[in-house]
């Protein structure tokens, strides 16, 4: 597990901070996203893998009561 955390001030998501969780390969299996002051904290999946080009990008998140879901399609990689 990592644990990324925000300055208080400043920038997109002041005072926030994400636990994420990998595989052995590194790879992004869930993170959990803590708000500053502890009011909110929400659970994600990082699955669907695909290769594009070597770039391994996950197309599915969602969390574990199926409350959340966020997917992409139509995915590309330009040189």
């Amino acid at each position: 597990m990592l644990t990324v955390s925000y300055p208080s001030e400043g920038g997109y998501t002041p005072g926030d901070s994400y636990d994420i969780y990998f595989d052995e390969e590194f790879m992004i299996q869930e993170w959990v996203y803590k708000s500053a002051g502890g009011g909110r904290e929400m659970a994600t999946t990082w699955e669907d893998y695909e290769d594009f080009d070597g770039l391994k990008i996950s197309k599915m998140h969602k969390s574990e009561d199926g409350s959340f879901e966020l997917f992409f399609t139509d995915i590309s990689v330009e040189d």
